[in-house]
């Protein structure tokens, strides 16, 4: 899950105004995302039902989503 790119993200510009308190200037951006990891034996509808439902607020966030994941 991760914001929108026309939503403010608080942790991202709390990283970002660190990173220059730091002295670091070449830091263009910062991107936040949250990853969960499902495991069970859901197909692909009742997996998009929990994202949609329960995960993601689709006014402000969005899933990207990635088949294999190595924890």
């Amino acid at each position: 899950m991760a914001y929108n790119a026309c939503v403010t993200d608080p942790v991202e510009a709390t990283i970002m105004n660190a990173v220059r308190d730091l002295g670091i200037e070449k830091v263009r951006a910062v991107r936040t995302a949250k990853r969960y990891l499902i495991e069970g034996e859901l197909d692909k509808r009742r997996l998009e039902v929990v994202c949609d439902r329960l995960l993601v607020n689709p006014i402000i966030q969005h899933v990207v989503k990635q088949e294999s994941v190595i924890f």
